[in-house]
């Protein structure tokens, strides 16, 4: 029989998913890899991901996510990928949540291009090694904690 303790990746792309409720990955405490891309999420409930304390990959690309509760990140400790690019992610929020990646320990990879307005970022993790930014229309970029030597940063705008 089949335990959802078991399961180590979920793949929920491409389904017209608009929303998620909070439990909805409660239990799932071995998993490694959560795929959300391609869908039509514009926001995601506040703990959703508490429980995901084993989880190294998170994509959530190609969404309609216009915010992200400030604590949305908090008990990811071992993420090593996050990728939130082609959504609507604006100025704004980074603005207002600062700290959203703080968390992040682990995080190596952050993918942000292709969002709105895209002027600032968040307070960067010190791990993070490959920061992609394509095609966004970046005009300052706040890096505390980072040396830049070793950070990978991909095409600063036009």
């Amino acid at each position: 029989m089949y335990s959802k303790a078991e399961c180590t990746i979920l793949d929920m792309e491409n389904n017209d998913l608009e929303e998620l409720s909070p439990e909805i990955f409660n239990g799932l405490r071995n998993l490694q890899g959560l795929y959300l891309s391609q869908n039509k999420l514009t926001n995601l409930p506040e703990g959703i991901f508490n429980e995901l304390h084993n989880l190294q990959k998170l994509t959530l690309h190609q969404n309609k996510l216009t915010s992200l509760p400030e604590d949305i990140f908090n008990e990811l400790h071992n993420l090593q990928t996050l990728a939130l690019d082609n959504n609507e992610l604006s100025s704004n929020l980074w603005r207002q949540h600062a700290n959203i990646f703080n968390n992040l320990h682990n995080l190596k990879a952050l993918w942000l291009w292709g969002n709105d307005d895209l002027t600032c970022l968040p307070t960067l993790p010190p791990s993070l090694e490959g920061l992609y930014l394509d095609d966004d229309n970046i005009n300052s970029i706040e890096i505390h904690g980072l040396p830049l030597c070793k950070l990978n940063i991909t095409e600063l705008g036009p």
